[in-house]
């Protein structure tokens, strides 16, 4: 084995350590949520009976239930082996470094090794991030449907299994980028035949997900669902379909925003804005590397964007990382692709988009002055591996911040004065009971 093989080896598992070791401390420290206990309680007893069904939302397939069963793949193994709730918790990242590990596997001759460390890292960054450990789907959903953005150009038929997947089986609103990104593939492609034959694999993931609804919804048949989701959809304030006419400014005063910090607000708002700019630099040399993809890129991330800003009324920071997960994710997904070449203005936009999602205002100067350090001592030399290392640097430096500041979380405990409490509940499948034990007198 070479040398070069043997360091990027130790420093993924140095990574990875430290990965795990802010989930678990995290996991282990986070109170309950309603939310996570009609996930978890749901997707475990979907993986063993079909039935997608918490317990307390009325019945199996309660369109009440918003993040699909890839939201919680992890858990449900790391619970079927370990029958601990905090490692279970933890276990949800651990599929998440699986997944993205197998997309740069498949895709290893585009990047370097340095790109495994950088999209580990990159996890830490997104505001909210451990609503994975809650079993919530908006991350793994969207990085799903990355995946299908980034290789609509070269494989329509595994795009369209991961569109699917990410819609069908993970969050719903996914569907309004998927169908602009369709619409301006059957336009611009002069191959309509092909598109629409790939289409075929985008139905796989959808008769395996409507089929057990026509079987088990507990309201009558698949009509019935869609109807009773469609009327969910309509009154639900995160949608926002109901204020449509509504100020905008008024809605967003009102929403959680007020709540945010400035650099909270400036993740969200401008952070996007920063990335779509550098996307229309850098428009020519995104198509060479995949047909159209800046018009996808770009598409996909101004409709997200838009419909968090203009038309859901609650504005809860987990929903904005439909497209935030897009911005960090394919900001370094791009940097990183071999292929990719770099300028000076390339490197300011690159931190000006990073550096804002790093979890302290006293990291982001850090990470400031080392940029600068960096551009000065290579300004007559100026190397994109170097950048890349840097940006390698900051977000392991982030992890070891985060990792400092979970350790000194206590640790959370549940109602019934334990961390056991889903091994009897959730093999009973007392419903009702197993719920109070998690939820307290919420």
């Amino acid at each position: 084995m070479s040398a070069n093989k043997i360091k990027f080896i130790s420093y993924v598992s140095i990574f990875l350590f430290v990965s795990s070791f802010i989930s678990y401390n995290l996991a282990a420290s986070l109170s309950n949520f309603v939310d996570e206990y009609a996930s978890i309680a749901s997707i475990i007893k979907y993986f063993k009976t079909l039935k997608l069904d918490a317990g307390f939302l009325g019945g199996p397939y309660s369109v009440q239930l918003t993040s699909g069963p890839i939201s919680g793949v992890g858990f449900f193994i790391g619970w079927e082996l370990t029958k601990n709730f905090f490692i279970a918790r933890t276990s949800n990242v651990i599929f998440i470094f699986l997944i993205l590990s197998f997309y740069l596997f498949i895709n290893n001759r585009n990047y370097n090794e340095k790109v495994y460390l950088a999209s580990f890292g990159a996890l830490f960054v997104i505001p909210w991030w451990y609503g994975i450990l809650y079993s919530l789907g908006e991350i793994v959903s969207t990085l799903f449907f990355m995946f299908g953005i980034l290789n609509l150009g070269k494989s329509k038929k595994y795009s369209m299994l991961f569109f699917s997947i990410s819609i069908f089986f993970g969050k719903i609103i996914l569907v309004l980028p998927f169908l602009a990104l369709f619409l301006i593939e059957l336009i611009s492609t002069e191959n309509k035949k092909t598109l629409l034959l790939s289409t075929t694999y985008f139905f796989i993931p959808f008769i395996f997900h409507i089929i057990p609804i026509n079987a088990f919804y507990h309201a009558g048949n698949l009509i019935d669902y869609y109807n009773d989701f469609f009327d969910l959809l309509l009154s639900h304030k995160g949608a926002g379909l109901e204020t449509l006419n509504k100020n905008i400014f008024e809605k967003i005063i009102n929403s959680e925003y007020s709540q945010w910090n400035f650099i909270v607000k400036f993740r969200i708002l401008i952070s996007p804005l920063i990335f779509l700019l550098f996307l229309y630099k850098n428009k020519e040399q995104i198509n060479n590397l995949s047909e159209r993809l800046f018009i996808h890129i770009g598409s996909c991330t101004i409709i997200l964007y838009l419909w968090f800003w203009l038309i859901s009324e609650t504005k809860w920071l987990r929903y904005s990382q439909h497209f935030i997960v897009l911005v960090v994710y394919l900001t370094l997904f791009l940097v990183f692709n071999e292929k990719f070449k770099l300028d000076k203005l390339d490197t300011v936009l690159l931190f000006s988009i990073i550096f804002p999602f790093l979890s302290s205002i006293y990291l982001i100067l850090i990470s400031f002055l080392l940029y600068l350090y960096f551009l000065l001592k290579n300004k007559n030399n100026f190397q994109k591996d170097t950048i890349l290392s840097l940006v390698c640097m900051i977000l392991f430096i982030n992890c070891i911040n985060l990792s400092f500041e979970s350790y000194r979380n206590k640790i959370y405990t549940f109602n019934d004065g334990n961390n056991t409490i889903f091994q009897e509940c959730l093999i009973k499948n007392t419903g009702e009971e197993c719920k109070n034990n998690y939820l307290g007198e919420i």
